[in-house]
Order: C-alpha cells, then structure tokens, then sequence
C-alpha cells in the first residue's frame, strides 16, 4: 500500500495539497476500518483517500497496475517490428547491438525469476518471461541474419597473393 506522509517542522503530517480535494479534510486522518470488527483505527493511502473522497472506484494501486500492465502488453507488440528487421536485414544486422538485446534478455529472465521467487507472483512472472522470449527472437534473428551475410561475403584475398586463372600453371 503506497502511504505518502512527510513530517512537517511542527510533527504533524502534511499532505501534498494536489492530493487534497477543496473543502474535505486531509486524507491521512484516523479512519474507522470498515474491515475491522474490533473497532481499530488506521491511516488510510492515498489511494483510498482518493476513492472515499472523489468517488473513484479505483485506487492509487489499481491505477499503476493498470498502467503497468498496459505498457507491458504493449512492449511485447513493439518488438515484432525488431524481430522483422533483424530477420529481413540484408546487411547481416549490424545495427543491432548484441550486448544491449542480451542485457535486456538477462533483465527480463532476472524479474521473472524475482516474481516468482520473492513474490509469487506468476502473473508479473509471465509479463516478463513474454519479454525475455521477444529479446530471444530478436537475438536469434540477428545471429541468424550474420550468419548467413557472412557465408554470402567472399573471403577476402592478401595483398601479397596473385590470383592464377584455372588451369594455368605457375
């Protein structure tokens, strides 16, 4: 749950005043817990202020994890035209970075592996393993691109070597 709470120099909290709708009293004060059945008191978020007080229906977490789960969705469409480039490139891929796409893979498993892990999360754990497999892709087609520009080059020749036409003896 996401509280913001600064200590002003008297100790008393102080609000952001953009988190305070006109006319209503600070969001941060003691709340009975509708939950509760013994009667206990807490601080309610931001996020709960926000849909007691304006009528919200979702809260500060909700809205992040709309957000979060928006752009994530989206990312994972944003690297089909990265894989077409890498796949069609007829310059071997060159312009794309092995080390920057192998990082981004190492980040994606990493936060995969953290969801599942220390949060349990299978969802956050899914999202990301999406992305690892996209950067997989990405780095398959580029190797495969490379590999396939480099068979097509001719091999170089010395300086200090003459070329003999076919069948034609030194």
């Amino acid at each position: 749950m996401i509280r913001i709470v600064r200590l002003d120099g008297t100790g008393n909290r102080a609000w952001p005043k953009a988190l305070i709708p006109p006319g209503s009293e600070r969001p941060g004060k003691h709340v009975q817990n509708p939950e509760s059945t013994s009667g206990s008191r807490r601080p309610t978020s931001v996020g709960q202020a926000m849909a007691r007080d304006w009528g919200c229906k979702m809260t500060l977490p909700d809205i992040t994890l709309m957000a979060f789960t928006i752009s994530n969705s989206v990312r994972v469409l944003a690297y089909a035209p990265q894989i077409w480039t890498a796949a069609t490139d007829e310059t071997g891929a060159k312009a794309l970075s092995y080390s920057t796409w192998s990082l981004f893979l190492i980040c994606n498993v990493t936060t995969a592996a953290y969801s599942v892990v220390n949060r349990e999360d299978w969802a956050l754990a899914s999202m990301f393993l999406m992305n690892a497999v996209a950067c997989a892709a990405i780095l398959s087609a580029a190797a495969w691109r490379r590999s396939l520009h480099q068979r097509s080059q001719p091999e170089p020749v010395a300086a200090n070597v003459i070329q003999l036409r076919p069948g034609r003896a030194a």
